[in-house]
């Protein structure tokens, strides 16, 4: 809290040029002074005592507005500087295109403290309908709610982190809530066990192991794509010999002799995107902490796994690879997800599955937490089993099934004829 102190002429006067003998100084503290409060002088002690409680009682409401000229375009440099050391590269990329290509331009000349919610809603309202400014050389388009909805938020976590820096705004945040009206999504139902099915059965035969991996973990394409050989363990696997072998050993066992062996696969991590690893195949940490989950490989899985690995052995120590070469290599590469996803869309369309808009492998994994919810698994139990929290299974995941109102409606029936029954009374 700033103080008040008494000041005395200097140099042996006796009195300051505007005939005080004596001043009375504001001193702000260090945390006063990084919001902009300067010295303040005062004639008399009263003024002084009234202007340090303003200061104080605006600075505890937060509408203290300092002196500060940094502009929207010099604090996004700070902001992207925070967010490289704590997001993934793939979220700091779609960070930066919104920065530097819809922020900086719209909004980069305004300083911070007189950014005012009109001016948001004038530029969110520019981005929908194409007349927002662009970079040189860059040709502005129309984005959809949706996308303008995301350049938005990361205008607000900018100012968001203004105040964590402990720099006063006038009002507050000035991102009003709600400035994009997005529509709601449609919903697509779930996949139907047929429906994986037939989508499996047009899919190469190399990528069908993958496909069931995906449907029975509700694994994300990354994390099942980034599984490595020392992912499978059992109690007694050899960890020099080759795995497929030993899983086709493993496959013919008794159902009890497999079930002491605690066959499990360790999901750890997952498949980076080239583009941000040199064009190289890495694994990166999972999308979430929860993602990385032991679970176990019933027997009928650990058969699938086994003959697919006969047929497309392990390479440099990658699970699942891609056996069409591709031009400059003479083996099999770890697969690249949008090549992935390019050949699954087309199996989809052979055997007629309908994917949800911008939807692909993803619905395999909203097909597995639908069955799981079906069969009555509560979303706690369901969320560590995919690796997310109950919380996403209930509020993104988990539609019913399509035929679940005919089942809940024969259900009904079932108990209405019984208690008819048991009355005596004859159904209608």
């Amino acid at each position: 809290m700033a103080t008040v102190v008494p000041v005395l002429p200097t140099k042996g006067a006796k009195r300051f040029r505007d005939g005080c003998a004596k001043h009375w100084q504001l001193q702000p503290n260090p945390a006063e002074r990084k919001l902009g409060i300067r010295k303040e002088t005062y004639c008399r002690q009263g003024p002084a005592e009234a202007r340090r409680a303003t200061i104080r009682a605006d600075v505890h409401r937060g509408t203290y507005l300092a002196d500060d000229k940094t502009t929207v375009g010099e604090w996004s440099e700070k902001y992207l500087t925070d967010a490289a050391g704590r997001v993934r590269p793939s979220s700091l990329a779609n960070i930066l295109n919104s920065v530097t290509n819809w922020i900086v331009p719209g909004l980069g000349a305004v300083p911070m403290t007189a950014v005012r919610p009109d001016h948001v809603r004038d530029w969110a309202r520019a981005m929908q309908t194409g007349t927002a400014p662009a970079r040189p050389g860059k040709k502005r388009k129309k984005l959809s709610p949706r996308s303008a909805q995301i350049r938005v938020s990361t205008l607000h976590a900018m100012f968001e982190l203004w105040r964590m820096d402990c720099r006063p705004l006038p009002l507050g945040n000035p991102v009003p809530r709600g400035v994009v009206k997005v529509p709601p999504k449609v919903r697509r139902d779930p996949l139907t066990v047929t429906q994986v099915r037939a989508w499996r059965d047009a899919a190469f035969d190399d990528m069908r192991a993958m496909m069931d991996v995906e449907a029975y973990y509700g694994a994300r394409a990354s994390e099942m794509l980034g599984l490595r050989e020392e992912d499978l363990t059992w109690t007694g696997r050899n960890m020099s010999a080759p795995l497929a072998p030993q899983l086709a050993r493993l496959a013919e066992l008794p159902a009890d002799k497999y079930a002491a062996r605690r066959v499990r696969l360790q999901f750890r991590e997952q498949l980076g995107q080239r583009r941000f690893n040199g064009n190289r195949s890495v694994r990166v940490p999972t999308k979430n902490s929860r993602a990385v989950r032991p679970v176990p490989v019933p027997q009928w899985l650990a058969r699938v796994l086994a003959g697919h690995l006969q047929r497309w052995p392990v390479q440099d120590g990658w699970l699942f690879t891609n056996p069409r070469i591709g031009k400059g290599y003479s083996a099999p590469q770890p697969w690249n997800a949008n090549i992935y996803y390019r050949w699954l869309r087309r199996a989809a369309v052979a055997a007629g599955v309908p994917l949800a808009k911008g939807q692909c492998s993803h619905a395999l994994r909203h097909h597995c937490v639908s069955v799981l919810r079906d069969k009555g698994f509560s979303s706690q139990a369901i969320g560590e089993w995919i690796g997310d929290t109950a919380l996403t299974v209930e509020t993104t995941y988990g539609r019913p099934m399509p035929d679940s109102m005919d089942r809940i409606g024969a259900a009904l029936d079932d108990a209405r004829q019984h208690i008819d029954t048991r009355h005596g009374l004859r159904a209608v």
